[in-house]
């Protein structure tokens, strides 16, 4: 027997006084409420949002035993306002960009019963309404450090709810509220460790046998574990485990330390991934209580599914994404290695783009006639077997406003092959994190090098890739390669110099390991017209 919270002097009051006050209890009392994000468990969820756009509905069933009970005067039986509880929450949210997403929570009570002939001081009808709805909730939540490949993330979350709850049903607050919460994760391989901690404003404080509800501090502290890395269990990796303890504490006015109003709970749940796609979801859990406070029941079942429908090309070039090497990089569809959903800029690999090569198909060399452009032209035998290191590389004096100095090349370019492959006696540095970056005034001398290059070879234009990996994502990368291109256009006075392009598409050039990598592009069709790639997005 649980949930002792008034003296039995309370129980005595009269009806007609109670009827001068306000409807009873105009009480929101409910210990748990489901999220709205798609990847969600019982109580935790991660600090990603959905993405840009995309949508999810869900649909939550529980169970609730007792989760109320008052004292009679001169007597050891409680009474019980709310025996048994089926209640229903519809959920739906939109992600806003790759960082935010808003939702709703609509929250009903199918059926619940309870005691009979309470004091109107208790609920004013004597007993609580047999089915209606609850206070309807707007979420809202944003990512500020985002984890997608592990380590910590950080994300704010935020409800406003309005008072559209019946206010007898212990599901109505009668006024608005305002929550907001912190929510840390650590991805680890086998899971992750999350807390949040929050606070939630009431705007209009109750009284109600007397226990005065004021403001709250919500918190949680779990974890999520996959199955799947322990031998023979889920073997598809669809399964997520979660163990949370969860509940809030009174931050007044009223009693801070009330014991009645500072409910925990331990949530136990198993999410279920469904499809080939796992775009259906299902979740079964289970809700128990450990204090005696206003709201915490005995147990609660919880059962929900749902559907977060996503697109499955990003890149939208008829290759599906999980067979898509590329899946941001739309492939050219030119009948050479389609499959793998990767652009091929150069199929033949003579480092003359196939938009400009007469002979895709086979390696050839550059001619100023558009008909024999990128064809064999000339027998091996005929051409200088040897490196030749471009002199315009040397830094030596050329009014380019670069420093000169004679000494080794800082750029070489091997022009006897096809590929016409860069070699830099030193990689490019950038200084600055994530989008804003510079290039460091040490690597100034190598970009005046290859800009030399870049004049001398007014058809050329030099695609620049950067390589992603750590804290650099493939959009950091690509905005790093556009830095270097705009300097590069900058030294050579030339707009069709230099284009970023993703890593995809020169991963497999000279210098890769640096994590810079060039294609040279030649045969524009005229000087200054650029020439045009497909670029990461």
């Amino acid at each position: 027997m649980r949930h002792v919270l008034a003296a039995a002097a309370l129980l005595c009051l009269s009806e007609r006084a109670a009827s001068a006050q306000t409807v009873q209890p105009s009480l929101d009392v409910r210990t748990w409420r489901p999220s709205t994000d798609p990847s969600a468990s019982l109580v935790l969820e991660p600090t990603a949002t959905p993405g840009p756009w995309s949508y999810n509905v869900g649909v939550w069933i529980d169970y609730t035993n007792r989760p109320i009970a008052i004292g009679q005067s001169g007597s050891t039986t409680l009474l019980h306002p709310i025996d048994n509880l089926l209640a229903s929450d519809l959920t739906a949210s939109l992600g806003l960009g790759t960082r935010a997403a808003v939702g709703l929570d609509l929250p009903m009570f199918l059926y619940q019963e309870g005691a009979s002939h309470l004091p109107a001081s208790a609920v004013t009808q004597g007993r609580v309404p047999t089915s209606g709805l609850g206070d309807l909730a707007v979420t809202g939540k944003g990512a500020i450090v985002t984890n997608d490949d592990g380590g910590f993330g950080l994300a704010v979350l935020a409800a406003v709810t309005a008072p559209t709850g019946d206010r007898q049903s212990f599901m109505g607050e009668g006024v608005a509220t305002v929550n907001a919460h912190l929510l840390a994760d650590y991805s680890l391989v086998f899971g992750s460790v999350q807390a949040t901690f929050g606070y939630t404003l009431v705007t209009e404080h109750h009284t109600w046998l007397g226990v005065k509800f004021g403001d709250e501090v919500p918190w949680s502290l779990g974890v999520l574990l996959h199955p799947a890395l322990i031998r023979g269990l889920d073997r598809g990796d669809r399964q997520t485990w979660e163990v949370a303890l969860h509940g809030w504490f009174p931050a007044g006015p009223g009693d801070p330390g009330s014991q009645a109003l500072s409910p925990a709970l331990l949530a136990i749940s198993e999410r279920i991934a469904l499809g080939h796609y796992r775009e259906t979801y299902v979740l079964l859990g289970a809700d128990i209580g450990l204090t005696n406070a206003i709201g915490v029941p005995t147990v609660r079942a919880i059962a929900s599914v749902g559907w977060a429908p996503r697109g499955h090309d990003r890149d939208h070039d008829g290759v599906p994404d999980d067979v898509d090497q590329c899946p941001d990089i739309p492939e050219d569809l030119d009948g050479f290695e389609d499959t793998d959903g990767c652009p091929d800029l150069d199929d033949d690999e003579d480092g003359i783009p196939d938009k400009y090569d007469a002979c895709p198909q086979v390696k050839g060399v550059a001619d100023p006639d558009p008909k024999k452009n990128g064809c064999p032209r000339a027998p091996a035998s005929e051409r200088n077997p040897e490196p030749v290191p471009d002199p315009h590389a040397d830094r030596i004096t050329d009014g380019d406003g670069c420093p000169d100095e004679a000494g080794n090349a800082l750029v070489t370019i091997d022009t006897t092959d096809p590929k016409l492959p860069i070699v830099l006696r030193s990689p490019i540095q950038l200084t600055g994190v994530g989008n804003d970056v510079t290039i460091d005034p040490s690597s100034m001398p190598t970009l005046c090098g290859l800009a030399q290059i870049l004049n001398r070879h007014r058809d050329w234009t030099l695609a620049v890739g950067v390589r992603p990996g750590g804290a650099v994502t493939p959009e950091n990368a690509v905005a790093r390669a556009a830095v270097i291109a705009r300097e590069l256009c900058r030294l050579s006075h030339r707009d069709s110099a230099a284009e970023p392009v993703a890593w995809d598409s020169v991963a497999r050039q000279p210098g890769g390991e640096s994590g810079f990598a060039f294609v040279v592009l030649v045969g524009a069709e005229k000087p200054g017209e650029p020439v045009k790639l497909r670029t990461a997005p």
